[in-house]
């Protein structure tokens, strides 16, 4: 038997707790070939759902499909209500994004049966538009909004992940509290320096030394 050792199982529940927390640890898998791994179900079908945005702006990303399980009756309309959800659901900024053709099949009635097309399993491409009262969908892509400010911490976060964050005070980037090595339960120090600019700061003060040292000596 395993000997009882709470000092153990507490280091393994906080570490399995951060790991929750920390969901930037968590990779999604979107391959395709996962479909041939799907159990076989005789009563649904399994679809990869690609979006494509009408009128994207030409920074636009495209996002990695979602695989939807439908039943096996399910209609071209029934598919679009799915995807509409799907995203809707997934990503904020796609909150008022409604699908509207299933690309390569347009002329296809919305009371057709995707059995006909796809089989039980198959990739499907949809073309949709996100309306908006200002009709961008770029601007908000990032956490922080219209918020011009950066984020380039050492764990790779480029954007605002919900973790504690402060800023150096000398070149203004943001980076998570405790990759910088303040623990989540002390406090945000007043003055902060990131490791650049600390770097640099040093290099100036030598630089300053050298040329000091270099100045003639007054007689």
């Amino acid at each position: 038997m395993q000997p009882y050792g709470p000092h153990a199982i507490r280091e393994s529940a906080l570490n399995s707790a951060a790991n929750l927390l920390d969901g930037k640890q968590f990779i999604r898998h979107y391959d395709e070939p996962a479909l041939s791994m799907l159990p076989t179900n005789p009563f649904v079908i399994a679809i990869w759902c690609y979006v494509e945005i009408v009128d994207s702006p030409d920074n636009y990303a495209a996002l990695p499909p979602e695989l939807l399980v439908i039943p096996v009756d399910a209609t071209i309309i029934d598919l679009k209500l799915k995807v509409t959800k799907a995203f809707q659901e997934m990503y904020l900024v796609f909150q008022r994004f409604q699908a509207e053709k299933l690309v390569h099949f347009e002329d296809a009635s919305d009371l057709t049966p995707i059995k006909t097309l796809f089989g039980s399993r198959g990739v499907a491409q949809i073309s949709g538009r996100c309306y908006s009262n200002d009709q961008s969908l770029g601007q908000y892509r990032k956490e922080r909004g219209l918020d011009n400010w950066v984020v380039d911490c050492s764990c790779g976060a480029n954007d605002d992940d919900g973790e504690r964050m402060m800023a150096c005070d000398a070149c203004g980037v943001w980076h998570h509290t405790r990759c910088a090595g303040v623990d989540d339960l002390e406090m945000v120090p007043i003055c902060y320096k990131n490791f650049y600019s600390s770097n640099n700061e040093q290099k100036k003060r030598f630089s300053i030394i050298l040329d000091t040292e270099k100045m003639p000596v007054p007689r």
